[in-house]
Parts: structure tokens; sequence; C-alpha cells
């Protein structure tokens, strides 16, 4: 299995040139400069932030994303609202490495793509409402999905 990181052969090349020029930054800034540095990293964040586990759970816990955003939703266009830019972002974007949570594994736990609690989510830059999650043609419902 790969890292969420390498799952896209070009971003992953860019991860390794970030790490590669860090490398190279260190090794010359070491030789003029005799002070600590941090250790070159690939990912500039982690796979399982709390942001990342909030945004697919917006629709069970509210309460806890508008914890985190100072008592808003985020903007519409970056909130989970279909599995298709969801996956598209997790395999082009170099800031986006949210892995699945546990919810999508289970099949009992649907809730959290329905937008049951009728929250005012706001509009896409297309105009479209985020209400229920977006799933693929091939799901007929979010229990199905």
């Amino acid at each position: 299995s790969k890292p969420i990181g390498a799952l896209n052969e070009d971003r992953y090349q860019e991860f390794k040139k970030r790490y590669e020029s860090m490398v190279q930054q260190q090794k010359s800034q070491g030789a003029q400069h005799n002070h600590h540095q941090d250790a070159p990293f690939m990912y500039g964040t982690h796979y399982s932030a709390p942001g990342y586990v909030l945004f697919y759970l917006l629709r069970v816990m509210p309460e806890h994303m508008l914890c985190l955003q100072n008592g808003k939703f985020d903007v519409p266009d970056r909130l989970f609202f279909s599995m298709q830019s969801t996956y598209e972002s997790a395999l082009s974007n170099t800031t986006d490495l949210k892995e699945l949570i546990p919810e999508f594994y289970d099949p009992d736990c649907f809730d959290f793509l329905i937008n049951s609690m009728g929250l005012q989510l706001g509009n896409l830059q297309t105009g479209e409402r985020v209400d229920d999650v977006i799933l693929p043609s091939y799901a007929k419902s979010a229990k199905d999905f």
C-alpha cells in the first residue's frame, strides 16, 4: 500500500523534489551556520489532522467544525460536498492529504453523507447549494454507497 501522497506519481515527485530541495538547502546553510534546523519533510501536514476528520463529519458534528473555524463554516467550495471532487483533490492537490475515515468502511454509518440537520452550508461558486454529499452515479443512496 502507498501513503496518500504517493497515489499520483506526478504529485509524489513534487513531494520528493521539495524534500530533496530542503536537504540541499540545509547542507548549504549548515556549512555557513552552525545552528539547529528542522528536519526535511515530504508533507507539510499530517494525513489525519482533526480538521481533516471534521471535514468528513461536518454534517453529523457541525459544532466541532464551528469551534475549529471560529464559529463559521468554511467556504462552501472547500467543504466536503462531493465524493468526486474530494477524490480529485486527494490525487492532485499537494496540500490535500486527507485519508478516508472509518465511517467510510462501516456499512451502518452513512449519516455523515446526509445533511439531516438542514445545515445552511452555502452555495458553491457554480451556484449549486451544498447539502447532502454528491455521491458517485453507481450509488442509489448514502446507505447504498
